[in-house]
């Protein structure tokens, strides 16, 4: 609100940015009063209005970065703060309608899309949900195939069950998730330095569920393509396919990205892919693939530590690319099952690539091309 207002202003023609009680008694001088507000809280499953992710994402690209710091966050970058009612609500909050107590999430259903996230350094934040409500979905994902196995690559012994394999990650199951009845992309990231995390993300099978432009992105911890539970949505809920990195450069890592329609990952700009679970890409594409970098022109692209298994087509894809890549300590298994004429686990096209260190097992086809 105003301060040290002239007398004569009529403090009714004056827009207050926010509002605050205070109590005064007689001629006592009062100070300290707080005026905030707080434009980052998401406290209800609503597709828009105050407290919602849509107001959320209107409000960070609106708002200035300058000077901003969150208790506990990284200053300087505007996180979404969920506080959505669970069933078993900390502060005693009556549960949000949306919550989903099968799958002990919030689930937000989208009425439209979603406005692309333009400005820098904003993080969709979906740990910030139980950090504030807690860890109701404390189930972490188990592979249909694998189960609870996480080693991958053979380790730089070439050695398949040694001590220097690397592992996956646990990926616990996220607190939030977004249906997008498919209206279009549900987070589209042009501004530098995005972050989306921790969330689940469904219904998008006319489009990829996550695309990014920007410089710095950083997607991790999701579960693409899936219910919060880590299940499948089923026929009609899936997602096209999960990330599509368009420009810019991205960390991609410890994500989920299973049950998609076309295909896993389509990566066309400078990337980190790593820690990632790829299971069952392309499930209406015959030549979709876990991983596709076709047609890229010499970016800097990694493309290490992840488990890519079941895909119409290729489990790692180069076709058309010039290179040079860097791929390695990679378990790709039964690729090629579509029907189509892409049968094989990885295939190398360009120059300068470094292939090792990689598991490539039960492709229809070679294992690597």
């Amino acid at each position: 609100g105003p301060a040290n207002v002239a007398p004569e202003v009529n403090l009714t023609t004056i827009n207050a940015q926010s509002v605050a009680p205070a109590s005064i008694a007689g001629a006592e001088a009062k100070t300290g009063v707080d005026f905030g507000f707080n434009f980052d809280t998401i406290v209800n499953t609503n597709d828009s209005g105050q407290g919602s992710l849509r107001e959320f994402i209107d409000n960070s690209n609106a708002l200035s970065n300058t000077n901003l710091e969150q208790d506990g966050l990284t200053a300087g970058v505007e996180h979404s703060i969920f506080m959505i009612p669970s069933d078993s609500d900390p502060q005693s909050r009556t549960q949000d309608p949306n919550y989903n107590t099968v799958r002990d999430a919030a689930v937000i259903s989208l009425a439209g899309p979603l406005p692309a996230i333009t400005a820098d350094d904003t993080a969709i934040d979906g740990e910030t949900q139980t950090n504030n409500i807690g860890s109701s979905n404390a189930a972490d994902y188990t592979h249909p195939i694998y189960g609870a196995a996480k080693d991958i690559g053979t380790g730089v012994d070439g050695i398949v069950g040694t001590v220097d394999d690397m592992t996956l990650p646990a990926y616990p199951a996220p607190e939030i998730e977004i249906d997008g009845n498919d209206h279009g992309v549900i987070f589209t990231l042009s501004g530098d330095n995005g972050i989306v995390k921790d969330i689940a993300l469904v219904d998008t099978p006319s489009f990829s569920a996550i695309v990014t432009s920007g410089t710095g992105t950083v997607i991790e911890d999701n579960y693409v393509g899936l219910l919060a539970d880590g299940s499948d949505p089923g026929a009609g809920v899936r997602v096209n396919h999960g990330i599509e990195i368009s420009g810019g450069s991205s960390t991609v890592r410890d994500n989920v990205v299973a049950y998609t329609e076309a295909g896993g990952m389509l990566v066309d700009s400078a990337a980190t892919i790593t820690g990632n679970e790829v299971y069952s890409s392309a499930m209406l594409s015959a030549n979709g693939d876990g991983i596709s970098t076709e047609g890229t022109t010499g970016q800097a692209i990694t493309i290490s530590g992840n488990r890519i298994d079941d895909t119409s087509a290729y489990g790692i894809e180069t076709w058309n690319a010039t290179g040079p890549f860097t791929i390695e300590h990679n378990t790709v298994s039964d690729s090629g099952n579509g029907g189509g004429s892409e049968i094989g686990g990885i295939r190398i096209f360009g120059t300068g690539s470094t292939v090792r260190y990689n598991i490539s097992t039960g492709a229809v086809g070679a294992g690597i091309a």
